[in-house]
């Protein structure tokens, strides 16, 4: 039988959703491990036989420990990456951790530029801990042969391969979200293969996560940049007039957790734009949603769930959105990856907004190591209030000039094989990749 963890929405949709499971052999018994997230659409997936495999479903119920706790939130602050010490700051300033606790995380993060192999021995700690938790021992009554994960950053998910590795199980894995590996800290588990989606996604493996060569990397096509839609990539760039003509302009929201009066900015644009006779329409973050208290929300307000109401995946749905609009304004969200991958003409709005220093949404663009990668390799226009973005649109200035050359190497080449497990699956249990298990956990 082959674990596959579906702890998160967002992978469910992204992963398995937008190929109906095909990328899963239907030769194969599978055991589908749900989070409290999941547990009713994947229930409700299988009473109306929209999974075409032979598996059993179970509730995840793992219980974490204040040892492991301990050791997960040392390993979150564990990391070389830029994106940490941002966070770690932020956390100070909007007094989410007292100055003691600051000053233990900013501890934590130098320490792993001295001492960046001392990971290793945390993530032996908690395995070591967690080794015969009365939890996982299904893995052993339902004879489990692998366990899949591609949300490894999730807890839960983590202390379920550290429990397979320890029981010789082949572990594969990936993230859920490409800025994972340089914003989550270090892994908590080091699992036998682990699959990469882009040179990107390998940069920040080996700059911020101190993986052993027993690990096997793999490169798949990420299956969310791989999907048929009913129409061509309307290329907007190109299609740009030289006169004022009226534009359709997307902003994709951050969300009030990262950008506080965010709304304020939206307002002010949306304004302006109706103005010049442009047209403003906003997407909200899935999951760190505005809120109208005392209007309705507007009709040009859209929000895409993870899966919609017939559970279904949303892709389809949600490219062929963006591909409504000339332009796309983003502060800090995955939705401007998404429309570079649609060729759409990109803007960054990032002002140091209302509050402290360490949260305003510009340290994104100075300290996110994946948002502030992506902005400098595309050129992309960076603007600090909305005055600068309506004069570029006016003026249709450097929305020619972006030319897509760093495509493949955030997305992953459309070389690359697209992602089958009935490979992985083959591979791994024929070769058994890597399966050392260190003595004191035997």
């Amino acid at each position: 039988m082959i674990a596959v963890l579906l702890s998160e929405v967002q992978t469910l949709r992204n992963y398995f959703l937008t190929n109906n499971w095909a990328a899963l052999p239907k030769f194969e018994k599978y055991l589908l491990i749900c989070s409290q997230e999941t547990f009713s659409i994947i229930s409700e997936l299988s009473r109306k036989g929209k999974i075409p495999l032979n598996h059993k479903i179970v509730f995840n119920q793992i219980s974490i420990d204040n040892f492991s706790k301990r050791i997960i939130g040392v390993l979150r602050n564990f990391s070389k990456s830029s994106s940490i010490y941002k966070n770690i700051k932020k956390n100070r300033d909007s007094g989410e951790v007292s100055f003691h606790g600051f000053l233990f995380r900013l501890f934590i993060f130098y320490s792993a530029g001295v001492f960046p192999k001392f990971s290793k021995i945390l993530r032996l700690l908690l395995a070591i801990r967690n080794k015969n938790s009365k939890d996982f021992e299904f893995l052993n009554l339902l004879s489990v042969k692998m366990v899949i994960t591609l949300a490894i950053t999730n807890e839960h998910d983590a202390l379920l391969l550290i429990a397979a590795k320890t029981r010789k199980i082949c572990t594969v894995s990936s993230t859920r979200s490409w800025d994972n590996l340089s914003s989550h800290g270090s892994l908590l588990v080091e699992p036998n293969v682990f699959i990469s989606h882009s040179e990107f996604m390998e940069s920040q493996l080996n700059l911020f996560q101190n993986m052993s060569d027993k690990m096997l990397t793999l490169r798949f096509k990420v299956p969310w940049y791989d999907v048929t839609l009913p129409q061509v990539i309307n290329n907007s760039i190109n299609d740009f007039k030289t006169n004022s003509s009226a534009r359709e302009v997307l902003y994709a929201c951050t969300g009030p957790t990262h950008f506080s009066n965010e709304l304020d900015y939206i307002q002010d644009l949306e304004i302006k734009l109706k103005l010049k006779s442009h047209n403003l329409s906003i997407l909200q973050h899935p999951k760190d949603r505005h809120t109208f208290e005392h209007n309705p929300i507007p009709s040009n307000i859209f929000v895409f769930p993870y899966v919609n109401d017939s559970l279904e995946s949303t892709l389809v749905e949600y490219y062929s959105f963006l591909d409504q609009f000339d332009i796309i304004i983003g502060s800090g969200s995955t939705v401007l990856l998404d429309s570079y991958y649609r060729r759409k003409s990109i803007i960054a709005l990032l002002p140091d907004n209302t509050g402290k220093y360490w949260t305003h949404i510009s340290r994104y663009g100075d300290y996110m190591f994946h948002y502030s990668q992506f902005l400098a390799k595309n050129s992309i226009q960076i603007f600090s209030n909305v005055d600068g973005i309506l004069e570029m649109i006016e003026a249709n200035l450097g929305l020619y000039n972006q030319d897509f050359k760093y495509l493949n190497y955030f997305i992953g080449s459309p070389d690359d094989p697209p992602l089958s497990f009935k490979s992985l699956i083959d591979h791994c249990l024929k070769t058994n990749p890597h399966q050392y298990i260190p003595p004191i956990l035997k």
